[in-house]
């Protein structure tokens, strides 16, 4: 969905008046004149802690909607920008998660193959989304549209930056490896057919530097195998890393 709106506009001022209606929620899904919209607002960081890390949150979804209208200009799937003020952004709604969809239905592979596909274009520009998961990449039945560009988001993109996108949207993939098997395998061929040369090179690379990691998560892993967790953040480590080693054999013979 996408609607060219100037932010001085009273259908802007609308929109933030609805947005504003609930001041408790930070993440804010309404309707209005029968379309559906989405609003962000600053996160509240309740200890120092949080607050050290995390940083300035006004800062933070600043930087995210220079960075939304940036990557928007040039064509990559993400939101549009509706109406924004110093303490709110206001998108279109972009349908429901893929992993929701999948589970209503939705094709699973169809979509796991759009999944690198676009991924791959947004490369192709040039951009790296910094933190691409699968809750944070919703499909209206038509497109798909990738959110929150908060954490690493870079414009000018080296190969690692895009290899580290791989690698992450990979995991989060395989986290679904018991319910959705060929998941991870769909995504990098789609990927990989669309992606530029050298690429993949580098995230194989990049999968062999992290060998650490899933030696480190291996006691999680057993803990949860104990406990017949079906979804585990630390074993899709080692099925990420598999995936990539998989394939690496299967084009070399190694």
């Amino acid at each position: 969905m996408q609607i060219n709106t100037p932010p001085d506009t009273e259908f802007s001022r609308a929109l933030l008046s609805r947005a504003h209606a609930n001041d408790n929620a930070r993440l804010l899904r309404f309707e209005m004149d029968g379309k559906w919209y989405f609003a962000k607002k600053p996160e509240t960081h309740e200890t120092l802690w949080l607050k050290f890390f995390k940083g300035n949150p006004e800062q933070a979804l600043h930087r995210e909607s220079a960075l939304l209208k940036e990557f928007h200009a040039r064509g990559a799937a993400v939101p549009e920008i509706l109406a924004q003020d110093d303490r709110c952004i206001v998108m279109a709604d972009h349908g429901s998660l893929v992993i929701k969809a999948i589970k209503k239905g939705a094709p699973a592979k169809h979509l796991m193959q759009l999944v690198g596909q676009v991924l791959a274009a947004l490369h192709r520009l040039g951009l790296a989304h910094g933190r691409p998961v699968m809750r944070d990449i919703c499909w209206d039945g038509h497109r798909l549209t990738f959110l929150d560009l908060e954490a690493g988001a870079k414009l000018q993109a080296t190969q690692y930056d895009m290899a580290r996108d791989v690698l992450l949207l990979l995991h989060s993939i395989s986290v679904w490896k018991q319910q959705l098997p060929d998941a991870g395998e769909v995504f990098l061929d789609a990927y990989f057919a669309n992606a530029e040369s050298g690429i993949w090179s580098e995230t194989c690379a990049l999968t062999r530097k992290i060998w650490w990691m899933e030696w480190l998560a291996a006691p999680v892993v057993l803990w949860h195998r104990s406990r017949n967790t079906v979804k585990s953040e630390f074993a899709a480590i080692r099925e990420a890393r598999r995936s990539i080693r998989s394939r690496q054999k299967a084009l070399t013979g190694k």
